[in-house]
C-alpha cells in the first residue's frame, strides 16, 4: 500500500477497479468498452460533494488545497454576467487542482464530515497512527491487474468505507447496499488486500446522512453475503 497516486490519478489508472469490474459482471465487455470510449455526462455536483466530504472527513489538512467556495459575486456582478464568468474562468485556470462548490454545498460537506468524525469508531481509528488513509494497492487476480483504494485500512485487517446516504437507518442503508452493490465492493476490497499479502478480516461501512442533523451509523455484512460475491469477482 502506498500514497504514490492522488485520487484523480488513481481513477485514471487503467488497472481494473471495483466499479468497472461490477459493470463487467452486470453488463458485458462491449458495453463497458463503449462507455469508456464515450463516457456519458455524470452528476458532477454529487461527485464533487462526495469527494469534498471524504477529504474533510479523512484528510482535513488537504481540504483547502483541493476545494474552495465559489464566490457568490465578483466585483458586485452576479454569476450570470459575462464579467463574473470571465473572472471565474481565470480563477479556475490559475488553480486547476481546485474543485469549486457554492457556500451552501461546501458547508453541507463540512457538517457531514464533522458529524462523521465524532462517531466513536471513526474517531478511534483516525487517531491510530497505524491507520492507512486513502492509500493505493495494486494486485493481480486470475492474471488481471487490479487496483484498490480503501478509505481506511487498519493493519489488524479492518477496512472502513465512508458512505454518504439519504437514509442511514438499517432499513434505508440495507436498500443502498442492494442498489449500489456494496457487497461486491466489500468482497473486492477484502480479496484485494489478501492478494497483496495483508490481513483482511472485516469490512465496515460508516454511513452519514446528507441532511441535518447528519446522523451517522455503522454496518457490516455477514460472511455469507460477501462470500456470494467471490465467484463474480473471480
Amino acid at each position: 500500500m502506498s500514497k504514490n497516486l492522488s485520487n484523480a490519478e488513481y481513477h485514471a489508472d487503467e488497472r481494473l477497479g471495483r466499479s468497472t469490474a461490477w459493470k463487467l459482471v452486470t453488463t458485458c465487455p462491449a458495453v463497458v468498452a463503449h462507455e469508456m470510449a464515450y463516457p456519458r455526462p455524470s452528476d458532477s455536483l454529487a461527485l464533487t460533494m462526495g469527494s469534498c466530504t471524504h477529504t474533510a472527513t479523512l484528510e482535513p489538512d488537504l481540504l483547502d488545497k483541493e476545494f474552495a467556495i465559489k464566490p457568490e459575486e465578483i466585483d458586485g456582478k452576479s454569476s450570470r454576467t459575462n464579467h463574473y464568468k470571465e473572472i471565474f474562468e481565470s480563477m479556475q485556470s490559475r488553480s486547476p487542482n481546485i474543485q469549486w462548490l457554492n457556500r451552501s454545498d461546501y458547508r453541507t460537506c463540512v457538517d457531514m464530515a464533522e458529524s462523521a468524525r465524532e462517531h466513536p469508531l471513526l474517531k478511534t481509528y483516525l487517531s491510530d497512527q497505524e491507520t492507512l488513509i486513502e492509500q493505493n494497492g495494486f494486485f493481480e487476480c486470475k492474471g488481471v491487474a487490479g487496483k484498490v483504494r480503501p478509505d481506511l485500512y487498519i493493519p489488524d485487517g479492518t477496512i472502513i468505507d465512508l458512505k454518504s446516504t439519504q437514509d442511514a437507518s438499517e432499513a434505508g442503508f440495507r436498500s443502498s447496499i442492494r442498489k449500489f452493490s456494496y457487497a461486491f465492493q466489500a468482497c473486492w476490497y477484502l480479496e484485494a488486500m489478501r492478494a497483496l499479502g495483508l490481513p483482511a478480516k472485516q469490512f465496515i461501512f460508516i454511513a452519514v446522512e446528507k441532511v441535518a442533523p447528519f446522523s451517522v451509523a455503522t454496518y457490516t455484512l455477514t460472511a455469507s453475503e460477501i462470500d456470494r460475491q467471490k465467484p463474480r469477482m473471480q
